[in-house]
């Protein structure tokens, strides 16, 4: 009996199912395991991403080049900067930099107030820049 070919041909056939069995639900176990992990990275990266940032309140100015302000030591007085909101841009001139005096409240020499929020927001589409921004990300 033990050294019957067919009968020692079908323990390994039978060997080898169990194992491929095995080998199938592992691999299967483990594309589950690894597709739940790149999800949970992709939700994370995602709550993180730029345009979540912006939805939350923050924003990320640009001086004239293009550069990412990240101190007010990186914009000069008269300088046009870009400041990117969820939802648009702004266009501002730097009037006193770090280090100055505090900046008047209004244009220079205007003696002005700024303008309140709903008149900014109904001049916003005028001074809207390139939604390309965010390719600074």
């Amino acid at each position: 009996g033990r050294y019957r070919p067919a009968a020692i041909q079908a323990r390994r056939e039978e060997r080898l199912g169990g194992l491929a069995a095995r080998l199938h639900r592992a691999a299967s176990d483990r594309v589950a395991r690894e597709r739940d992990a790149i999800d949970a990275l992709h939700r994370e990266l995602h709550a993180v991403g730029p345009m979540q940032v912006l939805a939350r309140g923050y924003s990320v100015t640009t001086a004239p080049d293009g550069r990412v302000i990240r101190s007010a030591d990186d914009a000069r007085p008269g300088d046009e900067i870009t400041t990117r909101l969820a939802d648009s841009s702004l266009a501002s001139r730097v009037l006193k930099g770090s280090g100055d005096a505090a900046a008047p409240a209004g244009p220079p020499g205007t003696g002005q107030p700024l303008p309140d929020r709903r008149s900014l927001k109904r001049g916003r589409d005028a001074r809207r820049t390139d939604r390309d921004q965010m390719d600074l990300f």
